[in-house]
């Protein structure tokens, strides 16, 4: 059920009077002040949410969240050929690690607003598609970061950012990162100190959620 069935309609009768156009539709929606708020804001009432006063963070799809982690660590799936792709049908997908992950996902129901769970925290934290994602001779742009002679240790964090958060860090996480790394980390290496820095922000709720 629409929690706003006037404004759905209302979007309807639009769409209709555009001649079906769906690009018209999706512009309309997505220039909207509701479309565009933030998840963050002031602790009003508990109709904010319903009343769009803020977005609601959800979790992401398990497409999408494979999908963004993918274009985060610089991965792109190995084509398979016509022959390959004929050996698997919908119950027995490809052992790629796309499809690996989502079968941690395959009881999940299409809904809306997707679930996630403590086992899907775990195969991210300890899988090995991430373990080798975040090495750096097997990722290229997480390697140029680590070695670029011409970076600061902030700027260092701050690409990192972009590359999984796009975003800048705040000061106090710009901060807190420059002098783990800057110590070397756990291992008393810099380098692995990046990837570890890396790791935590792929694993972090800010990446895994729609927000």
């Amino acid at each position: 059920m629409p929690t706003h069935p006037e404004l759905l309609d209302e979007l309807a009768r639009d769409f209709v009077a555009h001649q079906f156009d769906v690009k018209y539709l999706v512009r309309a929606i997505v220039q909207t002040k509701a479309y565009e708020r933030a998840s963050t804001g002031p602790a009003v009432g508990s109709n904010d949410v319903h009343l769009f006063a803020r977005m609601p963070v959800r979790g992401m799809s398990p497409e999408q969240l494979f999908d963004s982690m993918a274009e985060a660590t610089d991965y792109h799936e190995p084509q398979m050929s016509l022959q390959q792709q004929q050996q698997f049908n919908q119950f027995n997908g490809p052992r790629t690690p796309r499809g690996e992950f989502l079968l941690k996902f395959a009881s999940q129901d299409k809904r809306i607003d997707s679930q996630t769970s403590i086992l899907q925290a775990l195969f991210l934290m300890n899988g090995k598609f991430l373990a080798e994602r975040v090495k750096l001779e097997n990722n290229k742009s997480l390697h140029t970061i680590a070695t670029n002679p011409n970076q600061s240790t902030a700027d260092r964090v701050a690409s990192l950012y972009r590359l999984v958060l796009s975003r800048q860090p705040r000061p106090d996480e710009s901060e807190r990162f420059v002098r783990f790394i800057d110590a070397g980390g756990a291992t008393g290496n810099r380098q692995q100190a990046i990837a570890d820095v890396y790791w935590a922000l792929l694993n972090s709720a800010e990446f895994m959620l729609n927000h």
